[in-house]
């Protein structure tokens, strides 16, 4: 029974993703986000993607790796990991889906497949791979990713 005065398992979700939200916010990310968004093609979109991880992912993986440890125990930090990843792939399908709109999404790639691939490919896991483990600097990172993005998914013509 739960006593007076102490959170429920839902208020405690709820604060979670409150917390994450807020540090988001200090960070910058909503206009990170902003200028993905905003920008002028689906093209400039994976461009302003790799740049905004190579810029903020150092300041969001300490709070990311909490959540990520935290999460296989707690529901409430499930529900907020899920909540990020969710926010995640919704920009990952709208960048998708812009670059098939403009012609730009390599014609041999289903739309929900190159949605798995940015996913995966942006993911904060393989920015810890390979900054934090293989010692790329942020640089190395932001030219290689955007190399490797637009390798994967950008038709030749665009």
């Amino acid at each position: 029974m739960q006593r007076a005065g102490q959170p429920g398992h839902a208020n405690r979700a709820d604060l979670l993703v409150a917390v994450v939200r807020f540090a988001d916010a200090r960070r910058g990310l909503a206009e990170a986000v902003a200028e993905i968004e905003h920008a002028p093609t689906g093209v400039a979109a994976l461009r302003a993607l790799a740049a905004m991880q190579a810029r903020l992912n150092p300041s969001i993986w300490p709070l990311a790796r909490l959540l990520e440890a935290m999460r296989h125990q707690d529901k409430a930090a499930e529900r907020s990991w899920r909540d990020r990843l969710e926010n995640r792939r919704q920009g990952c399908r709208a960048i998708v889906a812009r670059l098939r709109q403009e012609g730009a999404l390599r014609p041999d790639l289903r739309p929900e497949v190159a949605v798995d691939f940015l996913s995966t490919l942006t993911s904060l896991q393989t920015w810890e791979d390979l900054v934090l483990v293989s010692g790329w600097t942020a640089k190395q990172y932001q030219v290689r990713v955007t190399d490797l993005l637009m390798r994967a998914l950008v038709a030749r013509a665009a």
